[in-house]
């Protein structure tokens, strides 16, 4: 049995190391998660657009990890906010203090793929989506408008579907870019507004609804993509702070938990999974008991009634009967004392009296009873009868002082 432990615990102990070595070598997966962190070098990451704005803005730069509710009232900002996630969509009262502090003279530039209906209801603004009705990958052409009416185009091809602005008010919003689909050329492909920037109070809001141009994957995909994203953010105006939403992301902005030191460090992790793994082990091979079993030893048999058997045959065979029934008066006398509290060192009409009343017999029944008690104990004898009428008669006494009969 030993033997076999140790061979299954060798075969067990080459799968385990198989398991992890094709693990450790297999090519690593790409997280598409849509994060937009600006820690994050997943695809959907925004680190390389942190690093960007950060060489042109340096000390203006401030990244902001409280909702813009609290951080607008309690401090006096001046500059542009930034946004930029899959959904930016701020509650009434917030949109509400983001539109004061626009209205002073400062700048709101959001880039989504939906945005919050409060906001594009103050703006006259109302949004659909585009799709490529007839392809599978459908491939989407972003344009950006300059004063001169030149464009720049790049393309994207991760999205089955695009966002654009269906109603502008044109009195108070500019257009600055627009999403077309690329497909089959002959036919007519439209092309729809993406990016608008409108007048408010004193400041203005910028609308983009192509937040992918601000991560990773799109900045490090083509040069002409660095070239689209730069000329985005030229909107923001390098001479103001620059203020990056940290607090609106589909991803973590912090990482709370310390295992993630060792999970996202590959040698670290499988150092860890190991140490897991040798434990479940420890307890499948060495947690038995080692021990043998302790056998099962039954209790002693209660001899007492044997025992007392065996002394009154001794007793009864050796014609001792004044003996027995002198051990049956005074065990009788016991059971008095104990069931009825009444003290038998003196048999007088009070003893008597108080016996009858507390065990349902008359007074005469007593009497005759102790009288019958003490004519055995003034005898120097006692024949088998006399014995046999003191066991009948104390089993009768006790019997009519319970209720039995």
């Amino acid at each position: 049995m030993k033997k076999n432990i140790y061979i299954y615990g060798f075969l067990g102990a080459i799968i385990v190391a198989g398991f992890l070595f094709v693990e450790y070598n297999k090519p690593k997966d790409i997280n598409w998660y849509p994060s937009y962190v600006s820690r994050h070098k997943i695809p959907y990451g925004t680190r390389v657009f942190k690093t960007l704005v950060s060489e042109q803005w340096g000390d203006r730069l401030r990244e902001t990890y409280s909702p813009p509710f609290d951080l607008l009232q309690n401090e006096e900002l001046e500059g542009t906010f930034l946004f930029v996630n899959s959904r930016v969509n701020f509650g009434d009262a917030e949109n509400e203090v983001i539109l004061d502090w626009v209205s002073k003279g400062n700048r709101l530039f959001v880039s989504a793929n939906n945005f919050d209906g409060f906001l594009l209801d103050t703006l006259g603004l109302v949004t659909q989506r585009v799709f490529d009705h007839g392809s599978l990958e459908p491939v989407f052409e972003y344009t950006l408008l300059n004063d001169t009416s030149s464009s720049n185009k790049v393309t994207w091809n991760r999205d089955y579907s695009k966002g654009y602005f269906i109603k502008i008010d044109t009195t108070t919003t500019k257009t600055l870019g627009t999403v077309q689909v690329v497909g089959d050329k002959s036919k007519v492909r439209e092309a729809r507004v993406n990016f608008v920037r409108s007048q408010f109070g004193k400041g203005e809001i910028l609308l983009h609804l192509a937040p992918e141009s601000f991560t990773n994957y799109f900045l490090l995909n083509e040069k002409r993509n660095l070239d689209y994203t730069a000329q985005v953010a030229s909107y923001l105006h390098t001479d103001d702070a620059l203020y990056l939403d940290a607090y609106y992301k589909r991803g973590k902005t912090v990482e709370v938990s310390p295992m993630r030191i060792f999970l996202d460090t590959n040698e670290f992790k499988w150092a860890y999974y190991l140490a897991l793994i040798g434990a479940l082990l420890y307890i499948l091979f060495q947690g038995r008991r080692k021990q043998r079993a302790i056998p099962v030893i039954p209790p002693l048999k209660n001899q007492s009634l044997n025992f007392t058997r065996t002394i009154g045959d001794m007793y009864y065979e050796g014609n001792q009967r004044k003996s027995i029934a002198s051990h049956k008066i005074e065990f009788f006398l016991e059971y008095i004392r104990t069931q009825f509290y009444l003290p038998t060192e003196k048999i007088d009409s009070e003893f008597i009296k108080q016996l009858a009343a507390r065990s349902q017999h008359t007074p005469q029944q007593i009497e005759q009873l102790f009288q019958f008690l003490q004519n055995i104990q003034g005898a120097d004898s006692i024949s088998d009868p006399i014995l046999e009428q003191l066991e009948n008669r104390i089993q009768n006494f006790k019997a009519q002082a319970h209720g039995i009969q």
